[in-house]
């Protein structure tokens, strides 16, 4: 066996691992996507491995093998109850969240947008306040306001300067019939987004029905 032999032999599911990391910090998803590949085929109950590859996929649009990854990565750390590498497995939740949302699955980009707050919860650096947006968005969509309402005051609390959170929570505001809260939000809006910006229009347009009536 010559030398180059005995370094391949050597390459465990961590060496894979730590390459692919470094491919996906540099931007190159394809090849980062292959290096973790060859990491779960070394230890295949390794959840970050699999949330590695999941997130690699999903910036090339590999949709579908990218939620199989997510949840697998999900799933693996929770028959372990514990979550090793915690950013990577809130990301792979939180990605999983927005791939279900553009299938048109709500309920289970609810699931995983859950999963991904539980884990930002326990000191993960992922913005909770994009998870709880998002999730309060799709209460919205789902027409589950009080549990939407609850998600978007929480991100507004978090961070006054998300100015999607104030625009999806003037609609729940609408939707409850508490006109002043949704004239303020969209009041917020306006003020703090970009004149160029096409919702801004559609933002104005409804502040000013609302305040006519």
């Amino acid at each position: 066996m010559n030398l180059a032999q005995r370094r391949r032999r050597r390459r465990n599911a961590q060496w894979f691992y730590d390459r692919g990391q470094q491919l996906y910090e540099a931007g190159r998803y394809r090849k980062a996507a292959k290096r973790f590949a060859r990491s779960i085929r070394r230890s295949p109950a390794w959840p970050i491995a699999h949330a590695g590859r999941g997130l690699s996929l999903v910036q090339v649009r590999r949709t579908q093998r990218a939620v199989r990854n997510l949840e697998r990565a999900m799933a693996l750390a929770a028959e372990r109850g514990r979550f090793d590498g915690p950013e990577w497995l809130a990301n792979a939740a939180y990605e999983s969240g927005r791939t279900y949302e553009r299938l048109g699955q709500p309920y289970m980009a609810l699931r995983c947008y859950t999963k991904a707050v539980a884990l930002t919860e326990d000191g993960n650096v992922l913005p909770a306040h994009e998870i709880l947006r998002r999730r309060g968005r799709v209460y919205l969509e789902l027409g589950q306001l009080t549990r939407a309402l609850g998600d978007l005051n929480r991100a507004v609390a978090l961070a006054p300067d998300n100015i999607l959170a104030r625009f999806d929570r003037a609609w729940a505001h609408i939707h409850l019939d508490n006109v002043p809260a949704a004239v303020e939000d969209l009041e917020a809006y306006v003020g703090l987004t970009d004149p160029t910006n096409v919702r801004r229009a559609e933002a104005q347009s409804l502040l000013d029905e609302l305040i006519a009536d």
